[in-house]
């Protein structure tokens, strides 16, 4: 907590004018926080807390330990990708990088206990211009897959299904996003998850009574608790298909 503290009083480098928003030491002090956001958020909705960086130091990170609603224990690896970025005239340059993000996504996957041992989620706080909970079509598309629409319907087909179908991502549990959303009067947290139809170890719903949670109920995808604000087309009841009928 000590380093946090220190890095939070140094001035930022080469500043010229005004505060840049991608300043290197913003970027990692965000990275010490996120841990912290997660543990805040997810206390005050019901969970206990069991420590932080229980493992640390070799293959296996874990960045900290929960109980969920029901005495389960959950273990976390958390990662703040991205960098906010600046504006360039009618432009956003130089950030909201969406390979960023799933780049950061599958080293998390890496990270974790594999065979699980045990629920595990991937916790993500990215640093962006735009809430990627509100706003997560590119790991929709990664982990879940790539809808199409035709006329009778919004199907995904088991060939365009992502990397939550396949075996390197069973021992993870699913995926949880988190933002600080700050306005001009107060700040909140907005809450997306995507739990992985085939892991070992699944998770509930009822672990995440604020947040909007899609599951995937016998070949239909539902969003509980409302769906967020996705373009690409995986909504409410599209349903998993060998084949387009």
């Amino acid at each position: 907590m000590k380093d946090v503290r220190d890095q939070a009083k140094r001035p930022v480098k080469h500043q010229t004018s005004g505060i840049d928003p991608n300043d290197r030491r913003h970027l990692k002090l965000h990275h010490h926080l996120a841990v912290a956001r997660i543990v805040h958020y997810l206390t005050a909705t019901g969970w206990s807390f069991k420590s932080i960086e229980s493992e640390t130091g070799g293959p296996i990170d874990i960045d900290c330990s929960l109980i969920a609603p029901g005495n389960q224990l959950v273990e976390f690896q958390v990662k703040a990708p991205d960098r906010p970025g600046r504006r360039d005239g009618y432009h956003h340059v130089d950030g909201d990088n969406d390979k960023d993000v799933i780049k950061a996504v599958d080293k998390a996957r890496k990270q974790l206990r594999n065979p699980a041992t045990g629920p595990a989620l991937v916790g993500i706080c990215a640093n962006r211009s735009r809430s990627l909970a509100w706003e997560p079509d590119c790991l929709i598309t990664h982990l879940v897959g790539s809808t199409i629409e035709t006329r009778r319907g919004v199907f995904l087909e088991k060939a365009r299904t992502g990397e939550f179908f396949t075996d390197k991502w069973k021992h993870v549990s699913g995926l949880l996003l988190i933002d600080l959303l700050r306005g001009e009067v107060e700040a909140k947290y907005t809450c997306t998850v995507l739990a992985n139809p085939l892991a070992t170890f699944p998770i509930s719903p009822e672990w995440f009574p604020k947040g909007r949670v899609c599951v995937l109920d016998d070949k239909t995808f539902r969003w509980i608790r409302g769906q967020p604000g996705i373009r690409h087309g995986l909504s409410n009841g599209v349903q998993l298909v060998e084949q387009l009928p």
